[in-house]
């Protein structure tokens, strides 16, 4: 796996990001200040589990697919994994440890997402989410390297919160391999 795409330590991943905050239109002043502990009142957590549900009306014995984000934030760094499935569970889309990272401004994220279903050296797309109560707007923005054609990342959807993170193997997972790369 090309971990430059995906990897902090690296600064390949610094580019997109800031680009995607200018495109979002937010300050990239937000990023300069140290990380707190835990998101204020004023800016929501994006920590958790996000989902969306993709069925298929006229198939209804068909299996349903979705596309499901595993995000955990720090202050104002933002770390996750995603998964996505299409109907009948034709293609999978499993993204590795630390798949997403990104920056937080108030009630908007930026991230990168890293997909690997077609090759080892994958899909970097440009992701937007825009934090409203218990559900993210989501959207790619842009797909930065490859040719995002073999993949199975939502481009503009909306994402549920899901309940009882702490429960959840894989948000548990991509939480432990965050807060490796925080500390």
């Amino acid at each position: 796996m090309n971990q430059r795409c995906h990897t902090p330590r690296g600064r390949r991943w610094l580019r997109p990001v800031l680009l995607g905050l200018a495109a979002a239109g937010l300050s990239a002043s937000a990023l300069a200040a140290e990380p707190k502990a835990t998101p204020t009142a004023s800016a929501p957590d994006f920590s958790g589990t996000w989902r969306v549900e993709w069925c298929d009306k006229a198939r209804p014995q068909a299996d349903c697919g979705g596309f499901t984000v595993f995000l955990f934030q720090k202050g104002e760094r933002l770390c996750g994994n995603h998964h996505g499935a299409t109907v009948n569970l034709s293609r999978l889309d499993d993204g590795e440890p630390r798949s997403i990272v990104g920056a937080v401004a108030g009630r908007k994220a930026v991230m990168t997402v890293h997909s690997t279903r077609a090759s080892e050296a994958g899909t970097l797309f440009l992701a937007v989410a825009e934090h409203q109560g218990r559900a993210l707007q989501w959207r790619v923005v842009d797909t930065v390297t490859g040719d995002g054609t073999d993949h199975v990342v939502a481009q503009k959807a909306t994402l549920r919160r899901e309940a009882n993170d702490e429960r959840n193997e894989a948000w548990q997972a991509a939480r432990d391999a965050c807060r490796k790369s925080f500390d």
